[in-house]
């Protein structure tokens, strides 16, 4: 980190990369720690401070995770409705051709097959 930061600014960096690291964590990154640059403790003396950070980007990181997944969920559920409500639209639309078309027109048929 670059020593003209302010304390906040320097924070919210080490945040950003705390969040990175949960982030590539989540995915499957089998790197080595001790040597990322995503590795918080490599730039505070306080360790305590470091694991608070990075628990926190954890814990920010599964919640936007689950929200996430949650907002994908409703999105099917909506389309699955909407599908749903496309055949039944469907459904009654073919029923009404059948009863209003294709019933009267095989009727008068029979009618004038049977008067002949």
């Amino acid at each position: 980190m670059k020593s003209g930061f302010s304390n906040k600014q320097r924070i919210e960096d080490l945040k950003r990369l705390a969040y990175e690291c949960a982030e590539r964590k989540y995915n499957g990154c089998n790197d080595n720690c001790g040597k990322c640059p995503l590795n918080i403790s490599l730039y505070l003396e306080d360790k305590q401070d470091a694991v608070l950070i990075q628990t926190n980007a954890e814990l920010d990181y599964q919640q936007n995770v689950q929200l996430y997944n949650e907002q994908v969920q409703m999105q099917i559920e909506h389309q699955k409705q909407e599908n749903a409500n496309t055949i039944a639209e469907l459904v009654g639309k073919v029923i009404g051709i059948f009863i209003f078309i294709i019933l009267p027109i095989i009727m008068i048929h029979s009618c004038i097959q049977g008067c002949s």
